[in-house]
């Protein structure tokens, strides 16, 4: 599942994918005078401009989320691994005082 965080900046990337959309296309549409169709440049590039930052963000958020969540299991593993090699030495230091014991 994402994190909320990366959802809302691809949602909001989406949003502002779709006004950038909107501008280029009352650009097409060709019935604007130099000062509007300027403005609605402008426009669109920023709305393009902040998708693609949205998008970068939401990803990279991601990726450390994913990165840190696999970092933790491999401390767990290791951890478990770990006091179970502990648990199985002491037994086996256990069976040979044990033995000893008996022996002697």
């Amino acid at each position: 599942m994402m994190p909320k965080p990366t959802v809302g900046c691809y949602l909001f990337s989406l949003l502002f994918y779709g006004m950038g959309s909107s501008k280029m296309s009352i650009l097409n549409s060709g019935h604007l005078n130099a000062n509007a169709f300027t403005a609605n440049v402008i426009q669109a590039t920023i709305y393009f401009v902040l998708t693609i930052w949205l998008i970068v963000i939401g990803s990279a958020y991601y990726y450390v989320m994913i990165r840190r969540k696999r970092a933790r299991r491999l401390r767990n593993r290791r951890r478990v691994a770990g006091s179970v090699a502990k648990v199985h030495l002491s037994q086996l230091e256990y069976d040979v005082d044990l033995t000893r014991r008996m022996t002697s």
